[in-house]
C-alpha cells in the first residue's frame, strides 16, 4: 500500500469493503458442527484511476479565482492576497511556484483549490512542498502534483497535517518523501498516489493522535522508489 501509519498514533480508517466483510462472515458464540460455510464475499473490484483520472472544470466557476500559469508563483501570491473560503481555478498547463526551496502555497481556512484538464503543480525538484500550513478544511481536486523534494518522513500536499481537509481526483505522483500527510477528519478519494519516493501518504502526526481519516478508492500503487 505505502501508507504509512506510525504506532501509538492510530489513524481510524474508514473501509467499507472491510465492514461488508464482517457482516458477512459474522462472529457466533454457538456451536454447531453441521452449519454450513459462510458464503464467501465477492472481492471488491481495485480502484484504477492513474490511467484515466476525473477531469477537472473545463471553466472557472462562478466567484473563482483564475489562476495563470505562465505568471511563476501566481498560485502562492493570489492565495496570499484573498481571503479564506476562496475557490481557486488553475488553467491548464503547467504551474510553477518561486524557486526558492522553501516557496510553498499556504492556504486560508476554507479554500478550494480545483484543476481544469491538464492542470500540473510542478515542484521541478527545486521545491520541497506544493500545499501546507495549519489551515482547515481545504479542498484540492482535480489537480496533478508532481516533482517536489520533501525531506524523508515530511511531505508534499498538507506537509503540515492540518485538520479536515478533502483531496478528491488528484493525481500526487513522483515527488519524494511523502506524497500527501494527513490529518483529522480528512478524506482522500478517487486519488492518485503513484511513484513518491518514501509513502504515497504518511498518516502519522507527532505528539497527537489522527483520527476520523477517510481513505476511500484511491490507487496507491509503485511508491518507496527512493528504497
Amino acid at each position: 500500500m505505502n501508507v504509512r501509519i506510525k504506532r501509538r498514533h492510530w489513524a481510524s480508517v474508514a473501509a467499507p469493503a472491510a465492514l461488508a466483510l464482517l457482516a458477512v462472515t459474522g462472529c457466533d458464540s454457538t456451536s454447531d458442527a453441521g452449519a454450513k460455510p459462510a458464503a464467501t464475499p465477492s472481492p471488491t473490484p481495485v480502484a484504477r484511476v492513474c490511467a484515466q483520472p476525473e477531469a477537472g472544470p473545463a471553466k472557472a466557476p462562478a466567484g473563482a479565482v483564475t489562476v495563470d500559469p505562465k505568471v511563476v508563483g501566481d498560485l502562492a501570491a493570489k492565495t496570499k492576497s484573498n481571503p479564506p473560503n476562496t475557490t481557486f481555478w488553475l488553467r491548464p498547463g503547467k504551474h510553477r511556484l518561486d524557486p526558492d526551496r522553501y516557496a510553498q502555497v499556504i492556504p486560508k481556512e476554507g479554500n478550494r483549490y480545483l484543476g481544469a484538464p491538464g492542470a500540473v503543480l510542478d515542484g521541478r525538484k527545486k521545491n520541497q512542498y506544493a500545499f501546507g500550513g495549519g489551515a482547515r478544511h481545504v479542498t484540492i481536486g482535480h489537480l496533478t502534483v508532481q516533482r517536489f523534494v520533501a525531506p524523508p518522513d515530511e511531505g508534499v500536499v498538507n506537509h503540515d497535517s492540518a485538520d479536515g481537509w478533502v483531496i478528491e481526483h488528484a493525481t500526487i505522483q513522483d515527488n519524494s518523501g511523502a506524497g500527501l500527510m494527513a490529518g483529522a477528519h480528512q478524506q482522500v478519494r478517487a486519488s492518485c498516489l503513484r511513484g513518491n519516493g518514501q509513502y504515497g501518504m504518511n498518516a502519522y502526526k507527532g505528539g497527537g493522535r489522527i483520527s476520523g481519516l477517510v481513505v476511500e478508492g484511491n490507487e496507491i500503487v509503485g511508491n518507496n522508489t527512493d528504497d
